[in-house]
């Protein structure tokens, strides 16, 4: 539970970064889409922590895989690191 709760509350903090970027090269679609994926995975993880079923555990892994294979502002190399950890942590990994 801790594994899924530190991550979330990681994302959570820098999401301001994913609004507040100066990098020029950051469409507003590819923002948004962040943003969607971003609430995808908090979403998911708030209900793999409240209900550890098979497919709660299975739409968390597919928000996260989803996550990590955007190329996102928010997604530091350490964060990419903890995220890849809690996937392989998953029982439904």
């Amino acid at each position: 539970m801790k594994k899924i709760l530190i991550p979330f509350a990681i994302i959570l903090m820098s999401a301001g970064v994913l609004f507040n970027s100066c990098d020029r090269d950051d469409s507003p679609l590819n923002v948004l889409d962040c943003a969607q994926l971003l609430t995808d995975y908090s979403q998911a993880a708030s209900a793999f922590s409240a209900d550890p079923s098979t497919e709660n555990c299975n739409t968390l892994k597919n928000a996260i895989v989803d996550y990590l294979a955007e190329d996102c502002v928010a997604l530091t190399t350490a964060l990419r690191a903890e995220l890849q950890s809690e996937l392989e942590d998953l029982p439904c990994y």
